[in-house]
C-alpha cells in the first residue's frame, strides 16, 4: 500500500500531460475488457487482437493500400472540384442578384436531394466507375462552400464597394481586390464543413457500388464473413477521418458573478454541456467577490476547469492570490487556473491604476514560484507557501504587445483579447510566440485562449441589441487609445473608436449600447470581438474563428441578454459541432 500514492500521482501526471488521453480512457477500458472477456472465436465479436491480424492479411494480399489510395484520391479531388465550382457559383449568386433569382429555385431543389439518392441516377448516366463516384462526392460537398461564399459576397461592406466605384475600378479589379479577399474566410469555413460530408459520401458510394476503395473493401469483408477485417477497417476509417479532420476546439465561458444562484446555475451548465472551463471575473462595483464565487463554482463542477478570469496585482496581493488559487485547487484537484491581468474595471472602479507589462511578468513569475512550494521575492517582500503540494496554472490576460510578449515569456497560458478575425489572431499570437521564443520555451508550454463576447438567443435581434454594452467595454481596453493603426483598426474607424474610448463606462449599460450604434461601430466591433445571434449564426461565427486559427475560445456572457440561456443554447447547438 505504501506505493499506491506515488503510482497514482505518476498516472495523473501522464494523463494531464496528454489531455486527449482522458477522452480515450473509456475506449481503452472497453477494448481491454473486450479482449480479456473473449472466451471463444465469435463470428460477430472477434477480440481486438484479431482486428490487427485482419488488416495485416489485407495488406499482404495487396488490396489494402490501393483501396486506401483510391478513397483518398476521390475524396481530395472531389473536394477540390467542389471548391472551384462552389466558389465560382457562390460569387455569381452573391454579386449578381438577377443570377441569384434565376438559379435560386433550381439550386434549392438540388440541395434538398440526399446524396445517396443521386447514386442510381449517376450510375444510369456514367456506370460503375470513378467518374460516377467523384460526381456524387462533388454534389454532396459543394453546398456548404457555395452557400457560405454567396452569403459572404452579399455581405461585402457597401462602403468598400463605394470606394471601388469612386476610384473607377473595373469589375475584374473589384472582384480581385475587394470581393475575393472578403469571401476567403467563408470559403475556408465551407471547406471545413464540407470535409466530413465528403468523407461520409465517399465511403457510402464505395459501400453501395463496390467501386474500389476502403468502403468496398469493408463490404466485401462483411459478405465473406471476415469480421476481424470489418472491425479493423472500421478502426482504419475512424483514424482516416481523424487524420483528415481538424482538432477539437476547447471552449470555456466567464461571467460577472452577480449572485450565488447565477454562479451555481452556470457552474452546473458548464459540466452538463461539456465546456472545458468556467471563469469568474474580478470586477468590484459590478458583482460579488470573485474568490467566494470561485469556491461556489468549484463545489458544483466535477469536470470543467475553474478559472479566475481575471484578477489583478493592484487590488489583490500576489501572494494572497497564490494562496487562494492553491486553496481552490485542493477542492477540485488540479482544475484551478489563476488568470492575472493589468486591471480594467477591477482597478478603475476602485480608483486605482493598472499594472505595467513588466509588473505583470514579475508578478506571474513570483506567483508561479510560490505555487511550486518555493520561497519567492517581489518588490523586496518575501513569501513562502510550503503547504502547496501541486502548482496551479497561471495565465496572463493581455491585449497589448508588451503584455502579450510578457505572457509568452512567463505564463502557463494567455487569455488573448485582440479579436477573432484571422488577421487579429495571427498578429497577436505572433507576439506571444516571439515571447515564448525569447524565453527559450516551446509553444506547448503556453495555452492560448482567444477571448470574445457571447450572446446566443433564439431571437437574434435580442442578442445583437444587448451585446453592444460588452463591445464598448471590450473595445475600451482591447483597442486602446494609442497607435490604432497597429491595432488592426481601419483608418475611417479610428476617430469613432477614440470617441468611444473617451465616453464608455466600466459599469456598462444601455448608454454604451446606444453609444456603439451612434458611432457606427457595431458591425466592426461585433465582427471582431463577439459571437452573437441565433444558434445557427453563432455556429457560423465560431467556425469562422476556428478556421481563422483559434484553438481555444473563452467567451464572456457577463452582459448577455440571458447568461444561463446563452450558455445552454451554445452548449446544445454549437459546442458539439466545434468538436469532431
Amino acid at each position: 500500500m505504501m506505493y499506491s500514492r506515488p503510482w497514482r500521482q505518476y498516472f495523473m501526471l501522464v494523463v494531464e500531460a496528454l489531455p486527449s488521453a482522458r477522452g480515450l480512457l473509456p475506449l481503452v477500458a472497453l477494448l481491454v475488457a473486450w479482449q480479456l472477456l473473449q472466451t471463444g472465436n465469435s463470428p460477430y465479436f472477434p477480440p481486438p487482437s484479431d482486428w490487427w491480424n485482419g488488416l495485416m492479411l489485407l495488406a499482404k494480399s495487396g488490396r489494402l493500400y490501393p483501396a486506401l489510395s483510391a478513397t483518398t484520391i476521390t475524396l481530395l479531388l472531389g473536394l477540390a472540384v467542389a471548391v472551384i465550382i462552389g466558389t465560382g457559383v457562390g460569387l455569381l449568386i452573391g454579386v449578381f442578384p438577377r443570377f441569384s433569382r434565376a438559379v435560386g429555385p433550381l439550386l434549392e431543389f438540388l440541395r434538398a436531394i440526399p446524396p445517396p439518392a443521386v447514386v442510381p441516377v449517376a450510375i444510369l448516366f456514367m456506370g460503375y466507375d470513378e467518374r460516377m463516384k467523384l460526381t456524387v462526392v462533388v454534389l454532396a460537398a459543394i453546398w456548404p462552400i457555395l452557400l457560405n461564399t454567396s452569403s459572404a459576397a452579399e455581405r461585402v461592406h457597401p462602403l468598400l464597394l463605394d470606394v471601388a466605384r469612386s476610384f473607377r475600378l473595373s469589375a475584374v479589379d473589384r472582384m480581385r481586390l475587394i470581393i475575393l479577399p472578403s469571401v476567403v474566410p467563408a470559403v475556408l469555413l465551407g471547406i471545413r464543413v464540407a470535409l466530413p460530408v465528403a468523407i461520409v459520401v465517399t465511403l457510402l458510394v464505395e459501400i453501395l457500388t463496390s467501386i474500389e476503395g476502403i468502403g468496398a473493401l469493408m463490404i466485401g469483408a462483411q459478405r465473406n464473413f471476415q469480421s476481424p477485417q470489418v472491425y479493423g477497417l472500421l478502426v482504419l476509417i475512424g483514424l482516416f477521418g481523424k487524420f483528415l479532420g481538424v482538432q477539437d476546439m476547447e471552449v470555456g465561458f466567464f461571467f460577472w458573478p452577480y449572485n450565488p444562484g447565477l454562479v451555481e446555475n452556470l457552474a452546473d451548465r458548464a459540466d452538463r454541456y461539456g465546456y472545458d472551463m468556467i471563469g469568474i471575473a474580478d470586477t468590484p462595483g459590478n458583482a460579488m467577490d470573485p474568490w467566494v464565487s470561485a469556491a461556489l463554482a468549484a463545489r458544483v463542477t466535477k469536470k470543467a476547469r475553474v478559472a479566475l478570469c481575471v484578477t489583478n496585482l493592484v487590488t489583490r496581493d500576489a501572494a494572497v492570490s497564490a494562496a487562494a488559487i492553491a486553496s481552490i485547487d485542493q477542492i477540485i484537484e488540479g482544475r484551478a487556473v489563476l488568470g492575472i491581468g493589468a486591471g480594467h474595471s477591477g482597478t478603475k472602479n476602485l480608483g486605482r491604476s493598472s499594472s505595467t507589462a513588466k509588473e505583470l511578468g514579475e508578478g506571474v513569475t513570483f506567483i508561479k514560484t510560490l505555487l511550486r512550494g518555493e520561497a519567492a521575492t517581489l518588490k523586496e517582500a518575501t513569501a513562502h507557501l510550503p503547504w502547496v503540494k501541486k502548482p496551479s496554472k497561471v495565465f496572463l490576460a493581455a491585449s497589448h504587445p508588451l503584455g502579450l510578449a510578457a505572457a509568452g515569456r512567463t505564463a502557463d497560458g494567455v487569455f488573448l483579447n485582440f479579436g477573432l478575425g484571422k488577421d487579429n489572431i495571427a498578429q497577436s499570437e505572433a507576439i506571444v510566440a516571439k515571447g515564448i521564443s525569447d524565453a527559450g520555451r516551446s509553444a506547448g508550454d503556453v495555452e492560448v485562449w482567444q477571448i470574445g463576447a457571447l450572446d446566443c438567443a433564439m431571437d437574434g435581434d435580442v442578442a445583437r441589441d444587448k451585446v453592444g454594452a460588452m463591445l464598448a467595454f471590450l473595445a475600451g481596453y482591447v483597442i486602446g487609445d494609442k497607435n490604432l493603426e497597429t491595432r488592426g483598426v481601419p483608418e475611417h474607424l479610428r476617430e469613432p473608436l477614440l470617441e468611444l474610448r473617451r465616453r464608455y463606462s466600466t459599469r456598462p449599460g444601455d448608454a454604451d449600447i446606444r453609444l456603439v450604434r451612434e458611432l457606427g461601430l457595431f458591425d466592426y466591433l461585433s465582427g471582431r470581438l463577439s459571437i452573437c445571434g441565433t444558434p445557427e449564426q453563432c455556429l457560423n461565427q465560431a467556425l469562422a474563428a476556428k478556421e481563422a486559427g483559434a484553438k481555444r475560445l473563452m467567451l464572456t456572457v457577463s452582459l448577455a441578454s440571458d447568461p444561463v440561456r446563452t450558455v445552454e443554447l451554445f452548449g446544445e447547438h454549437v459546442l458539439p459541432k466545434l468538436r469532431n
